[in-house]
């Protein structure tokens, strides 16, 4: 321990360094459980030191951890890297559906909608596209449509990169890097939602008045083909002036209205974006999640689950329905954006 804090280690590790080395990995990550910790603690007594965090800094100098390493993702035991079967599997799982449509199944009848103007809105440095929004005039009215990325056309429920999905069970977001849940070559590309490319879709239409009140709507797997992909930043730009941006904005507005009319609670927190930059600097910047784009990709995106949840509701079928208990004390109605009430009505 002390030649490695001194900088005399050589770089070639026996067998004995080994085992010192994953004895000081368990003291350091689990401390007190660590079944090593008598050990660990005594080990470090020999070598005259007291304090746990030095136990990083040898790891450090000895090249077993990076100056930087997330100690989290160790300690929970979380995947960073996909084992090599599940790599196989999505390269070959992404040369088959090259040509998708064409060399899909014929089991899944569906709409094609391919000729439809279709958007994503999403954050700036969003690779994986999930969601596609339409909006066509009818009548007086309009038909609007939220497109999901059907994931399931291409991969099969037990197969090896589905047994790995549910494990991770999400893509986790950090400052430097992101752990996705499906293999990139999957999650960036057969199964994003790309300008240009054909892909499936489960299709939520929904047919609305001229006063856009919700008149019927109904849900359907599809073909899309997305033409523009835009940033929130840019649907913000085009928020004043951009007709379908203005009748989806207005809609969900008067949809939100709806859900408080309802008893729903708009607890307005501000969302801070952290990441590292280009030059390894961490850079902070606060995002309004009240931004015309936001509101209404929020917005449609809840109704589509609503509509989801009564599509299975009203046949019947099982499912996993997320709900909250109401709020044991209302501190305001409607929208509040004084951020104490805010911390306090979500408490």
């Amino acid at each position: 321990l002390k030649g490695v804090l001194q900088g005399r280690h050589g770089s070639a590790a026996s067998s004995a360094d080994n085992e010192i080395i994953e004895i000081l990995k368990s003291l350091y990550l689990y401390q007190k459980d660590s079944p090593y910790y008598d050990l660990g603690k005594a080990m470090l007594s020999k070598a005259e030191l007291s304090d746990l965090d030095v136990v990083f800094q040898v790891l450090v100098k000895a090249g077993v951890w990076d100056t930087n390493e997330n100690i989290d993702l160790i300690k929970l035991e979380v995947p960073v890297t996909f084992p090599p079967h599940v790599q196989e599997a999505a390269l070959r799982l992404a040369e088959e559906a090259r040509d998708y449509p064409t060399a899909a199944p014929a089991a899944v009848s569906r709409t094609d909608l391919s000729a439809l103007s279709m958007m994503t809105i999403d954050g700036q440095a969003t690779l994986d596209f999930d969601d596609a929004i339409s909006l066509e005039r009818e009548g007086d009215g309009f038909r609007l449509g939220v497109h999901i990325i059907d994931v399931a056309q291409f991969i099969a429920r037990g197969d090896a990169i589905d047994q790995e999905a549910l494990a991770r069970g999400s893509s986790i977001y950090m400052p430097d890097y992101r752990i996705p849940m499906l293999p990139r070559n999957l999650a960036e590309d057969r199964c994003s939602l790309k300008a240009g490319a054909l892909r499936p879709a489960i299709t939520t239409r929904v047919r609305l008045s001229a006063a856009l009140d919700i008149l019927s709507w109904e849900i359907f797997p599809s073909i899309v083909r997305v033409d523009q992909q835009l940033t929130y930043y840019d649907a913000n730009l085009m928020s004043e002036d951009h007709p379908d941006i203005i009748v989806l904005k207005d809609f969900a507005a008067k949809f939100r209205r709806f859900r408080h009319d309802a008893g729903a609670v708009q607890i307005s927190l501000p969302e801070i974006h952290v990441w590292i930059n280009a030059d390894g600097e961490v850079a902070v910047n606060r995002i309004n999640r009240e931004s015309p784009g936001r509101m209404l990709v929020s917005e449609l995106m809840i109704m589509t689950n609503w509509l989801g949840a009564k599509y299975l509701a009203d046949r019947g079928k099982p499912a996993v329905y997320r709900s909250q208990p109401a709020p044991k004390d209302r501190l305001y109605t409607g929208e509040e954006y004084d951020l104490f009430k805010n911390v306090m009505q979500r408490r």
